[in-house]
């Protein structure tokens, strides 16, 4: 392991083996800790869910936006900010958590590559009335392959997981 002093220190000492061999299996009990605390299958699940929902609530508010219907845009605007919410409190009890790490950046811009460009075709098919209405599917489709690929590869990853035990149900008082 490679150490950066701090400048104007000296650098450490390195750890002999005995402590070495503490830190490894103090780092293998964080994972375990971590692993029981998070359900990756369910996580999984749930972004391929949230990817079917995203696909159908574009392809639905395309439409609507399509026909100029003003009170229906809304009602398909607030039902998916409710979806939203549900599922940020369904992720959180699943024990979700954003890791910001150097090998997620190339996942991360790749996602965000999708949607922007999901939202660029969804943008042009709302809008212009004469493009066939068949392309309303675009969107939608770049959201399921990108969104919801994304959250295939993480449930074949998360196969071998042990599921976390689940608290048991309160008895009432």
């Amino acid at each position: 392991m490679q150490q950066k002093p701090i400048p104007g220190q000296d650098a450490l000492d390195p750890p002999d083996a005995d402590v070495a061999r503490q830190y490894l299996a103090d780092a293998d009990a964080v994972v375990e800790r971590r692993d029981r605390a998070t359900d990756r299958r369910a996580l999984a699940g749930l972004q391929m869910v949230n990817a079917a929902v995203t696909a159908g609530y574009l392809v639905a508010f395309a439409l609507v936006l399509r026909q100029d219907d003003v009170l229906a845009s809304q009602v398909i605007l607030f039902t998916f900010l409710v979806w939203g919410q549900l599922a940020s409190g369904m992720a959180q009890r699943h024990g979700m958590q954003w890791r910001w790490s150097a090998s997620r950046w190339p996942l991360l811009l790749g996602g965000g590559v999708v949607l922007v460009g999901a939202v660029l075709v969804f943008g042009f098919v709302a809008l212009d009335t004469r493009l066939p209405v068949g392309m309303v599917l675009i969107p939608a489709g770049l959201v399921l392959v990108g969104i919801g690929g994304y959250g295939a590869v993480q449930l074949v990853r998360a196969a071998g997981d042990p599921r976390p035990p689940r608290p048991s149900p309160r008895a009432p008082a």
